[in-house]
C-alpha cells in the first residue's frame, strides 16, 4: 500500500533491482482515486481535506536538499510522507471513504473498499510504523 507507488516508487525501485515489482498485490491509493474520479489528485490535497494534514514539502523541495547534501531534511519529508499516507489509508478503510473538494469548492466524498484489496495482507493492523 502507498501513494503513487505504481508510476513512481516501483519506477525507481526497478532500476535498483532486477525484482518485479508491479508483480505484487499493490494497493496504490493514487491510481484508486485516479480510477475512481478520472483524474488525479495530490496527496497533500487528499490528506488536508481528509484528515486536515499537510506535508511539510514537495518532491522538488526533497530534489533541492538532495542537491544541497541536506538528507536529514529529506528522511524527515519522507517519514512525514509516510505516515500521511498511513493515516489516510487507514481512515478511508475504516470509513470507506476519503475527502477531496472538486472544482466548484465543495467537500465531496470519494467512496473507496480497500478492505478486499488488503484482506490477508497484513495492512491495517495496529503494527506501530516507524
Amino acid at each position: 500500500m502507498g501513494f503513487n507507488l505504481i508510476r513512481f516508487d516501483y519506477r525507481v525501485l526497478a532500476g535498483q533491482s532486477k525484482f518485479k515489482f508491479h508483480a505484487l498485490p499493490t494497493l496504490d491509493i493514487l491510481a484508486d482515486i485516479e480510477r475512481r474520479l478520472g483524474h488525479r489528485l495530490s496527496l497533500n490535497h487528499l490528506a488536508a481535506h481528509t484528515l486536515g494534514a499537510k506535508k511539510s514539502a514537495d518532491g522538488l523541495l526533497a530534489l533541492k536538499w538532495w542537491k544541497q547534501g541536506k538528507i536529514d531534511r529529506i528522511v524527515e519529508y519522507c517519514r512525514q510522507d509516510v505516515a500521511i499516507t498511513k493515516d489516510l489509508y487507514l481512515h478511508g478503510l475504516k470509513n470507506g471513504f476519503l475527502f477531496y473538494q472538486n472544482k466548484s469548492g465543495r467537500k465531496v466524498k470519494i467512496p473507496v473498499n480497500w478492505k478486499e484489496s488488503t484482506a490477508g495482507a497484513g495492512i491495517g493492523n495496529n503494527r506501530k510504523m516507524n
